[in-house]
Formats: structure tokens, C-alpha cells, sequence
């Protein structure tokens, strides 16, 4: 996935995984954008490509760059097929 990235964001959006010892660490921000709806539609795209690449247990958050919060979250796990 590619995108633009935006020096004047509101909105960044960033995988979580588990490392060996199972505690979640963040990868530097996949993309940031200046609303929330185009971060939003961003995240899910993102989690839907890690799902179909059968990438488990990650999720893809979206976070306020003003309070910090998590404003959506998208597990990987979602997106894989079953069967």
C-alpha cells in the first residue's frame, strides 16, 4: 500500500504485533492524515491487505495526534480467510 504522508496530520495510523516475549510494540506510523475519515478508510485497507497476507494477530490502530486516544482499532484476524 502506498499513500501520501501529511506534515500537518491529525490522524496517524500504525501496526501493533506481539514480539517473542508477547508484549505489543508499535511500528513506526504506516501513514498519517489530516482527517479522521480518510485515516479510518486507510486503516481498514491496511488491515484487510495484512489479513489476505495472512499476517496474524496484528491490529491497526488509528490514534488523535492532539489527545493521543485510539479512535479505531483493526485486527488483522478479521481479514483472513477461513477455510
Amino acid at each position: 500500500m502506498t499513500t501520501k504522508m501529511t506534515t500537518k496530520w491529525t490522524h496517524k495510523v500504525f501496526k501493533q504485533a506481539r514480539n517473542t516475549r508477547g508484549e505489543w510494540f508499535a511500528f513506526l506510523p504506516a501513514a498519517t492524515f489530516d482527517t479522521i475519515q480518510t485515516a479510518d478508510e486507510y486503516a481498514r485497507a491496511f488491515a484487510r491487505e495484512q489479513g489476505e497476507h495472512g499476517v496474524v494477530g496484528a491490529r491497526i490502530v488509528v490514534t488523535s495526534r492532539q489527545s493521543g486516544r485510539v479512535l479505531a482499532e483493526y485486527p488483522s484476524d478479521a481479514f483472513i480467510a477461513k477455510g
